[in-house]
C-alpha cells in the first residue's frame, strides 16, 4: 500500500510539472502572443521545468524499463536493450538518477541552443514544443540523438560565424554523432538527404499523395515477407523483436478499442492538420519562408509520409510511433513560426486546443488508470 502511495505520488508530481509547462504557454492559444520574443528568462524558466519534467518521467513505464536495465548492468555489467554509450555514461555516472539527469539535461540544452541557431527563439515554438513533443522527449532516450542530429543541421544551414567550411564541418560532425545515440538514427539521417535534394512543389506532393495508397501496398508485401522469413528461421527471436518494437506504442493506441481510439485521433489530428496548414500555405499559396524552416518543413513532411505507411498495420505500428515521433521537434519549430508570422485562424486555434486535451490526457490518464 506504501509503494503505490508513493508510486502515486510521483506520478501527480509529474503532472504538476506539465500543467506548469502549460500554462507559461498560455497566451499563444488566446491569441495575445503575437510578435513576441521569447526572452533569455523565458527560455531558462522553460528549460528547467521541461528537464524536471524529463527527469521525474514517472508517468511513462520507459522510466522503470531504463531504471531496470542500468540496475541490472551496475550488477551483472551486461549490456542489454540501449546503445553503448548510454552504458559508458552509466560508468560515468554511477546513478541512475544522475545518469537520467546527464542525458535529459544535455537533451534539453542542446535542443534549446538549436532553436536559437535556427533564430526561431519564440514563446509560439516552446508552447508547440510543450503540446506536441513534450510527452516523446521525456521518455524516448533518443531525444539527445534528435537534439544533436538538428543542432549539426543548424550548422550546415546557418554558417557559424559565416564560416561556411568550417560550420558545415562541425555540422556533420554532430549529425554523425547522433548516431550512437540510438539505432534508428540513420533514418532521420536518410530523410535529411532525401528532403535536401527532393523537389517540393505542386506536381511532387500530388504525386505523392497518390503513390501513397501503392505504397502502403507494397510496404504490407515486404513485411508480410520479412516475418514469414524470420518465422521460418527463429520465431521466438521475431517474437522477442516485435515484442520489443511494440513496447513504443502505448496498450491503448495499438488495441481496436474506444479508448484508444480516441487517444490516436487527440495526438495524431495536430501533427496532420499541421501538415495540410504548411503543406497549403508553402507549396500551394507559394508563401515565401525562410530556407532554415522550408528545411525542417520538408523534412517533417517526409518523415510523416514515411511513417504513415506503417499506420495502423498490426506487426508495424510501433514502426509508425518510432518514425513519427522523429518528426516531432522540427514540426515544433515550423508551427511555432507559422503561428509568429500568421494571424491566428480557426483551424489554428482548433489544431491546439486538440493538442492541449491530447497532451492533458498523456498527464492524466496514467493515474485515472489506477482507479478503473
Amino acid at each position: 500500500m506504501m509503494s503505490e502511495s508513493y508510486v502515486l505520488s510521483e506520478n501527480i508530481a509529474d503532472v504538476v510539472f506539465f500543467l506548469i509547462l502549460l500554462l507559461s504557454g498560455y497566451h499563444v492559444y488566446t491569441g495575445h502572443c503575437k510578435n513576441k520574443k521569447a526572452s533569455l528568462s523565458y527560455v531558462i524558466y522553460w528549460g528547467i521545468l521541461i528537464f524536471l519534467f524529463s527527469l521525474y518521467g514517472y508517468l511513462d513505464l520507459d522510466f522503470y524499463n531504463y531504471r531496470y536495465t542500468l540496475k541490472h548492468y551496475f550488477h551483472t555489467h551486461e549490456e542489454i536493450h540501449m546503445e553503448p554509450i548510454y552504458f559508458y555514461i552509466a560508468d560515468i555516472t554511477e546513478s541512475f538518477m544522475v545518469w537520467r539527469a546527464f542525458v535529459w539535461g544535455m537533451a534539453t540544452i542542446i535542443m534549446i541552443y538549436t532553436i536559437k541557431r535556427f533564430n526561431l527563439s519564440y514563446v509560439s515554438t516552446y508552447f508547440f514544443l510543450t503540446i506536441l513533443y513534450a510527452f516523446s522527449f521525456y521518455k524516448l532516450r533518443s531525444s539527445i540523438g534528435i537534439s544533436i542530429l538538428f543542432l549539426g543541421l543548424s550548422y550546415i544551414l546557418v554558417y557559424h560565424k559565416n564560416n561556411k567550411i568550417f560550420s558545415t564541418f562541425i555540422g556533420l560532425i554532430l549529425i554523425c554523432s547522433s548516431y550512437f545515440f540510438h539505432k534508428s538514427m540513420p533514418v532521420a539521417l536518410a530523410v535529411m538527404i532525401v528532403a535536401y535534394i527532393f523537389p517540393f512543389n505542386r506536381f511532387s506532393i500530388k504525386c505523392s499523395l497518390i503513390a501513397f495508397p501503392f505504397l502502403v501496398t507494397a510496404v504490407t508485401n515486404l513485411i508480410d515477407v520479412f516475418i514469414g522469413y524470420n518465422y521460418s528461421v527463429s520465431s521466438e527471436q521475431m517474437s522477442m523483436a516485435i515484442e520489443s518494437g511494440t513496447r513504443y506504442a502505448t496498450s491503448e493506441s495499438a488495441t481496436h478499442n474506444l479508448n484508444g481510439i480516441f487517444r490516436m485521433v487527440l495526438s495524431y489530428t495536430p501533427i496532420y492538420m499541421g501538415l495540410y496548414l504548411l503543406t497549403k500555405d508553402i507549396i500551394f499559396r507559394q508563401t515565401n519562408y525562410p530556407k532554415t524552416v522550408l528545411y525542417l518543413y520538408k523534412y517533417w513532411y517526409i518523415m510523416t509520409y514515411v511513417a504513415s505507411l506503417f499506420f495502423l498495420q498490426e506487426v508495424s505500428f510501433w514502426i509508425y510511433i518510432r518514425f513519427l515521433t522523429m518528426s516531432f521537434f522540427p514540426m515544433a519549430l515550423v508551427l511555432g513560426y507559422y503561428y509568429y508570422t500568421h494571424r491566428m485562424t480557426f483551424i489554428m486555434k482548433l489544431l491546439i486546443l486538440i493538442g492541449i486535451l491530447a497532451s492533458l490526457m498523456d498527464a492524466f490518464y496514467p493515474i485515472f488508470k489506477r482507479f478503473a
